[in-house]
């Protein structure tokens, strides 16, 4: 990159509907744009003078406080962006200013390493920080474009420090990040370098992510009780490491790991999850597959897991069978604590137990072998310990399956109560021993205006509910004419999707997590056609979104928060955080909603060439345990 003029072109304008709703004021804004000499150029100044916001550009050659809708110049520190070569849009130069979705291009200087796209767009922390009220919640009244100071810059590409001189060769793999995720100490912008990672290949680099999320859940386990916790603390094995004085290299043992994690949950009171539980159970199987660990040690904790659930926790249950959500670490969690539980929850926690019996069965059957699959082999001298332990766990997963009553879901729509004849589907449902008995919750989901009910995570016990309830009888029969009802509105939502991203018909706006745990939970999705293909959508449908409104990823690389933001996605209700489930949805969602881990391992591509890889496979969605934000 020369070190003149900023190299500009403006990002791709043609967007889908939903992208116009989102920035809908400022496009309506924006002139139209020619490309001349690799630069962005406003084509006329008719154009801009014809433009609602624009047409107080030039008043006596001044420019007027609307020529905030514009980007000034800019510099990115350590770069070849400096005062003298900024970004800015130089074919025109009688205009002081760069239009929105204009990227600037740019290169560090040595040490330092590049970050994301340097790219005009809204972006005014003072305004966010001034509107602290949150009066208009769902952004109705789309106040950012009432400001007229409001600010529109240069932002999101910058030029990070590298830690040292460490460099990988140009045949391995590297991986950067920041020398303050190994440390509770607080360190400045200079102090808080990126540190350099270096792997052999591609491969090996992606299987060490699996595996670090592999021993973050297993962080999560409880070794007493085999339940999964709802969040753990990192910065806790920071200080730790730090007052063991381990390195950072000697830290990364299994015996380290497993003695700091014994430490961990004898310190600290935590929560359990029943979800992280449910994906807990995924993240053994998942590990086993990856060759983590043996399947004789994993289908161990598995067991010992599920074992917990069906007996030590046979009081922390409705007269349904239903669990709650979460329980309190080491007080147990009998039926007077909890005030709802949770058939959501309860319907995962059964999935997943059903497919980890599925899997386990697959090895002691010798199915896995003969695919490829790349679990450790089993000792000739284990195998029949192995079957024991198979056996063992197919009887618990069928008991934990007939000690629901998922045929008990159904909601009254006119008293909110459970009722054989209601059509509600409840994500929560109040205890006997709460203020509110048998009553459903605020999530539960009734049939749209056009009789269909909108998808959900809720599929599962959806699906479980029709199973228990019809599975032995021909469609059209069923003796539980309300629930065969609720499944066949379920299943038409496939064929009638309510959802649309540009030209993508989708199942819903909750891109980060839904349909990848179905994914991998329930025949009833992974083996439907209609499914894989409105799953296929899905992911076109978020990656067409970061690319055409975000201007994110022009290599495929979208949603990593480096590049613009929406102005919807930087007004976030009470404090900044992230609404991390939710990618691609409407404009008015007052949060913000970028890349989460989930993401990363559902959507990711595996090389061809990863033991028990397919062409067709993806990660799983097992993550480090945290709430979900609803």
């Amino acid at each position: 990159m020369s070190s003149g003029a900023a190299s500009l072109v403006p990002a791709d304008s043609t967007l889908p509907p939903a992208a116009e709703a989102i920035a809908a004021d400022t496009l309506a804004a924006t002139p139209a744009h020619t490309v001349k000499d690799g630069l962005a150029s406003v084509t006329s100044l008719d154009q801009i003078t014809r433009s609602v916001n624009l047409s107080h550009l030039l008043v006596g050659g001044v420019p007027s406080p609307m020529m905030s809708a514009l980007c000034p110049n800019s510099i990115i520190p350590h770069s070849n962006r400096t005062a003298e070569a900024p970004c800015r849009d130089s074919s025109k130069p009688e205009f002081a200013g760069a239009a929105e979705g204009t990227e600037c291009f740019f290169s560090c200087q040595k040490g330092y390493i590049p970050l994301g796209r340097h790219v005009c767009q809204w972006h005014d922390p003072k305004w966010i920080r001034n509107n602290s009220l949150h009066t208009d919640v769902e952004h109705n009244l789309r106040t950012w474009r009432l400001d007229a100071d409001h600010r529109f810059i240069f932002w999101g590409g910058r030029c990070e420090p590298l830690c040292g001189t460490k460099s990988c060769s140009s045949t391995q793999s590297p991986r950067r990040y920041k020398k303050s995720t190994l440390t509770s100490e607080r360190l400045d912008k200079r102090e808080d370098c990126m540190e350099t990672e270096c792997f052999d290949t591609g491969k090996d680099n992606l299987l060490n992510v699996a595996k670090g999320v592999y021993n973050a859940m297993q962080i999560a386990r409880d070794d007493k009780s085999g339940n999964y916790y709802n969040a753990i603390n990192f910065n806790w094995f920071k200080k730790y490491r730090e007052r063991k004085n381990m390195s950072h290299a000697e830290c990364g043992a299994d015996e380290w790991l497993n003695q700091a994690v014994r430490t961990y949950q004898d310190e600290l009171s935590k929560n359990y999850s029943l979800d992280a539980t449910a994906m807990g159970i995924m993240t053994e199987v998942v590990g086993t597959a990856l060759g983590f660990q043996s399947p004789t040690d994993a289908v161990g904790k598995v067991i010992a897991t599920l074992g917990n659930l069906t007996e030590q926790f046979s009081s922390a249950r409705d007269s349904r069978g239903f669990f709650s959500h979460f329980y309190v670490h080491q007080q147990g969690a009998g039926s007077s604590s909890m005030n709802t539980t949770s058939p959501l929850a309860t319907g995962l926690l059964v999935q997943a137990a059903l497919f980890a019996r599925s899997y386990f069965y697959a090895i002691g059957a010798g199915e896995r072998l003969r695919v490829g699959g790349a679990e450790l082999p089993l000792e000739e001298s284990e195998r029949a310990s192995f079957a024991l332990q198979v056996t063992s766990l197919e009887a618990l997963a069928a008991q934990l399956y007939d000690s629901v009553d998922f045929k008990s879901i159904l909601c009254d729509s006119t008293t909110g109560l459970i009722s054989p004849e209601g059509e509600g589907i409840p994500f929560t449902i109040g205890t006997a021993a709460s203020s509110h008995p048998n009553m459903c919750g605020k999530a539960t989901a009734y049939p749209d205006a056009d009789g269909l009910y909108e998808f959900s995570e809720a599929h599962n016990m959806v699906y479980l509910a029709y199973q228990q309830a019809c599975g032995a009888q021909k469609p059209g029969e069923c003796n539980y004419t309300n629930i065969e009802l609720m499944w066949n509105r379920w299943q038409k939502r496939r064929h009638s999707p309510n959802h649309h991203y540009s030209d993508y018909p989708i199942l819903s706006t909750s891109g980060g997590y839904m349909l990848q745990m179905l994914w991998y939970t329930t025949n009833s999705f992974n083996n439907d056609t209609r499914y894989q293909e409105l799953f296929h959508n899905h992911w076109l449908a978020d990656e067409s979104f970061y690319k055409q409104a975000l201007y994110a990823g022009k290599r495929g690389r979208y949603g990593l928060g480096e590049g613009p933001e929406s102005k919807w996605c930087a007004t976030p209700v009470s404090a900044p955080h992230l609404f991390a489930t939710y990618l691609f949805t409407h404009y008015l969602l007052p949060t913000c909603c970028l890349l989460t881990y989930y993401f990363l391992l559902a959507y990711l591509p595996l090389p061809a060439d990863l033991p028990g890889a397919t062409s067709r496979s993806r990660t799983t969605r097992c993550t480090y345990t945290r709430r979900i934000r609803r």
